[in-house]
């Protein structure tokens, strides 16, 4: 379908091969945590799937794939758990497992026409760091909300708001890639004295609180930003919204609208009602968040007080107020706000 759609993926192979399995174990694991082992024999994940006591076993396999996928059963998982943890893990019920010579790529494009790639169909790599579903699903609802939008915009603000999606996906998914690819390189280097040496050290560079916070949300993808001016991104713009807890209970994207933009008004003066029904608000839902509302207050200048919030959680623009989101706006992505400000 993708080469149908004129559309080219050249992939690039990594000289790895990976063992993929999911398993019960009889060990008594924590479940809102994974494990990563660097071992001579190489590399092992063993991370939590949603369905209770179940885990997804992630090998790098040095020598080729030459196991037949018969033989890939509870007994062989747990000799190669055994090799590189010494761990007894008591695989059982084992639902699915597969085998795959590495390969990286990113499509060409992510759009023509009337069709759009995300996921898989968009960007292939190695399952190191497990960024592959992340992006998936990043890629859906990134594509999801405007395609929802778009059917409320004049024809033009309509294509230019769907023409981001490739121009912000596609960006993120190449430094993904090339980084997946990087990482993937050193943890699987073919000297097992390499490995070894990495197993001793990692784990010592890893545990200090800098470097963890910083890998965790790179991982967790909480850092990644969409192309905006240099000056805005400065401001926060492009990035994701902040995510305070209430003392009443539940955090600020719980109150934000899951299907169009929010306005986010922090601390200061609540606008009158006559400025909250003024055209500029646009009919959407403001969301006013106060100092004494946190648990932990949010620090926020002045000058970008006011915030337009996309319905990913990303913030669109920010200033002083909400007309001059307007004007931030203008000129840098297809504004939601053009045609409810002309028709009112």
């Amino acid at each position: 379908m993708r080469t149908q759609a004129g559309i080219r993926l050249e992939r690039t192979g990594a000289g790895a091969a990976f063992l993929l399995a999911d398993v019960k174990t009889t060990l008594d694991l924590t479940e809102d945590e994974g494990y990563l082992h660097l071992a001579p024999q190489g590399l092992l994940i063993i991370v939590p799937m949603p369905e209770t006591g179940r885990w997804r076993l992630i090998a790098h396999m040095p020598t080729p794939l030459d196991v037949p996928a018969s033989a890939i059963d509870a007994t062989h998982l747990d000799d190669v758990i055994r090799q590189r943890t010494g761990l007894e893990f008591g695989s059982h019920d084992v639902s699915w497992t597969s085998q795959f010579n590495l390969s990286h790529g990113v499509a060409d494009r992510f759009r023509n026409g009337r069709v759009f790639l995300a996921g898989d169909a968009a960007h292939v790599h190695s399952p190191v760091g497990g960024q592959g579903l992340n992006t998936g699903v990043q890629d859906a609802h990134n594509l999801i909300w405007k395609l929802a939008l778009a059917r409320q915009l004049s024809a033009s603000a309509a294509e230019e708001l769907v023409a981001s999606y490739e121009r912000e996906r596609r960006g993120t998914a190449l430094p993904m890639v090339h980084g997946v690819a990087k990482v993937t390189r050193v943890i699987t280097a073919r000297a097992s004295v390499a490995r070894r040496v990495l197993g001793m050290l990692a784990p010592r560079v890893l545990a200090r609180p800098r470097i963890h916070n910083k890998l965790g949300r790179a991982v967790g993808m909480l850092e990644l930003a969409y192309p905006v001016t240099r000056g805005e991104a400065r401001r926060g713009v492009g990035r994701r919204l902040v995510n305070p807890e209430f003392v009443s209970g539940g955090r600020l994207h719980e109150r934000l609208n899951p299907t169009d933009f929010t306005w986010v008004v922090w601390g200061g003066a609540l606008p009158d009602r006559r400025e909250r029904e003024d055209a500029c608000w646009s009919g959407l839902p403001v969301v006013f968040v106060s100092d004494d509302s946190l648990i932990a207050p949010v620090r926020v200048p002045q000058d970008r007080r006011v915030m337009l919030v996309r319905p990913d959680r990303y913030v669109a623009a920010a200033g002083p107020d909400a007309w001059s989101v307007h004007g931030a706006l203008a000129g840098l992505v297809a504004s939601p706000l053009d045609d409810a400000v002309v028709a009112a």
